[in-house]
């Protein structure tokens, strides 16, 4: 008797543990889908690799330059700095508070970043 009940145990033990890594490939799976169609959520589960030194500026018709301390409350990121994040990060942060901001101010950005120690490239937004 003892036998019998000590394979069914090690059967049940074992079922769970399969169920366990289906589950864990299938939140994996799921994981690499939806970064494939929604460009925010960058594939977490993979190891890091990208590094970006910034400048960000912002200039209103109203206001004029604004300054570093400005630039963090309006953006929630620091003036200039290093991020280990996607590009796409860095901009659709910016754009979607552009867009909330729309109706209070216009604002013009410049993004001035080195991917990974590369020759430093552009990108702006202009709200006109």
């Amino acid at each position: 008797m003892r036998t019998y009940f000590g394979t069914r145990i090690k059967a049940s033990l074992f079922a769970w543990r399969r169920m366990i890594g289906i589950l864990f490939l299938t939140a994996q799976f799921c994981g690499i889908v939806l970064a494939r169609f929604y460009p925010l959520a960058w594939p977490q589960w993979a190891p890091n690799d990208t590094l970006i030194e910034y400048v960000l500026s912002a200039e209103s018709p109203v206001y004029g330059r604004l300054s570093a301390e400005q630039v963090k409350l309006r953006y929630g990121l620091p003036a200039e700095g290093f991020l280990e994040q996607p590009l796409i990060f860095l901009t659709t942060t910016i754009t979607q508070r552009e867009i909330a901001a729309k109706g209070r101010d216009r604002v013009d950005v410049r993004l001035t970043y080195s991917l990974n120690g590369r020759r430093p490239a552009e990108w702006m937004w202009a709200s006109r």
